[in-house]
């Protein structure tokens, strides 16, 4: 009831409403299992059972069902160029890293400013509403004031 409130009160468009989740996979898991990719040059490839790094990827997807590009947090303390210029990612993707592959108030940051750049592009109604998880991330003082600046 609250939600359908807020919509009708400031006029929200479903193309406006966003919802954000995020999920962490371990590398390699599948040892068993061929991973098959539409890449021709790379179109299998057996994963490892000795990685444990965890990576961790978001979706941001709107009510028209809008796919915006994702964040990808690799564990690790430096970002090297090879990581996105050889696997041919899409340039929109950001790709962030932290010690343990999981996102921070800094890199939750990051991601709002690249959230907020890529859904500012296609905005139909003067409001944008995104819908988040509980994190302590997105309960940041600097974040919440980033969103109700933008």
């Amino acid at each position: 009831m609250r939600y359908r409130s807020l919509c009708e009160e400031k006029g929200l468009q479903r193309d406006d409403i966003y919802n954000f989740d995020e999920t962490g996979f371990q590398v390699g898991v599948g040892r068993d299992q061929w991973i098959i990719t539409l890449d021709p040059n790379h179109p299998l490839y057996l994963g490892s059972s000795t990685s444990c790094e965890l990576v961790t990827c978001s979706e941001v997807i709107s009510g028209d069902g809008y796919v915006l590009p994702p964040i990808v947090i690799l564990p690790g303390t430096l970002h090297l160029d090879n990581w996105v210029t050889k696997p041919n990612l899409d340039h929109d993707v950001l790709i962030a890293v932290s010690e343990t592959g999981y996102s921070n108030d800094h890199l939750a940051l990051d991601w709002l400013t690249h959230f907020e750049r890529f859904s500012a592009r296609r905005q139909v109604g003067s409001y944008r509403l995104l819908l988040l998880d509980g994190h302590g991330s997105h309960c940041t003082w600097d974040f919440i004031t980033f969103c109700d600046e933008n």
